[in-house]
């Protein structure tokens, strides 16, 4: 019996395998794949680039087996090399999806036809004040946007685009540093401070010490 799960979500069946064969070379299973849509869940943008959520299910339903007995055998391997005491039959793996739902029709037959474990419904909870701490201004913003206010984002110091809304506190704020020629965060916790490209103990690109160099360093190509 498994007393820790691993929940993994991802955005596609490769995303699953490379993940879930990267954990069970460390012995450790993946209990459930947690399958998110990339067009109507989360605020980062996922790797599918738009591709609709039923090919993704169909290529889950027909190669579950592929990912059950891959990372099984991966899974085996390492218990035996690190001497721990290993299962002779696969564990329980489920596959559940969620996002993009809006009706009980949709509901059932991505259980029945895609034989999912469980789905779970996309919701507007950014609007909720007991299910996340968004101020009242931004709540108000979001309920009075239209579509062509919202758009794909590159600000991310981790390189991930993410879906965002024109008119936010924070983009009104990045504005005004802007005109004042000032640029970047302080980023005082330095929890991003991930590229070596200038320290070796590590730089967030979106901090005002990283765009300062960048900065010269174009003004400098300019004038060559």
């Amino acid at each position: 019996m498994i007393k820790k799960k691993i929940i993994l979500k991802v955005s596609d069946f490769r995303s699953a395998m490379i993940q879930g064969n990267f954990l069970a070379k460390k012995g450790l299973w993946v209990s459930e794949y947690r399958i998110e849509s990339g067009l109507n869940c989360g605020g980062h943008a996922f790797a599918t680039e738009g591709m609709l959520l039923g090919p993704i299910m169909e290529e889950f339903k027909q190669k579950k087996n592929e990912l059950i007995q891959s990372a099984h055998t991966l899974m085996i391997s390492a218990l035996e090399k690190k001497g721990k005491p290993v299962v002779t039959e696969p564990l329980e793996m489920k596959i559940t999806v969620q996002g993009g739902v809006g009706t009980s029709e949709e509901h059932d037959f991505l259980l029945q036809h895609y034989d999912v474990d469980s789905v779970g419904w996309g919701s507007p909870f950014l609007l909720v004040p007991e299910a996340t701490s968004v101020d009242t201004e931004t709540r108000k913003l979001l309920l009075q946007s239209k579509e062509q206010d919202f758009y794909l984002s590159n600000i991310s110091p981790l390189g991930v685009p993410f879906n965002t809304v024109r008119g936010t506190s924070n983009e009104i704020l990045k504005q005004q540093k802007e005109a004042k020629g000032k640029y970047g965060s302080s980023c005082p916790k330095k929890l991003l401070a991930l590229s070596k490209e200038y320290s070796p103990e590590g730089t967030c690109t979106a901090s005002r010490k990283y765009q300062d160099i960048k900065l010269k360093e174009l003004e400098i190509s300019r004038k060559l």
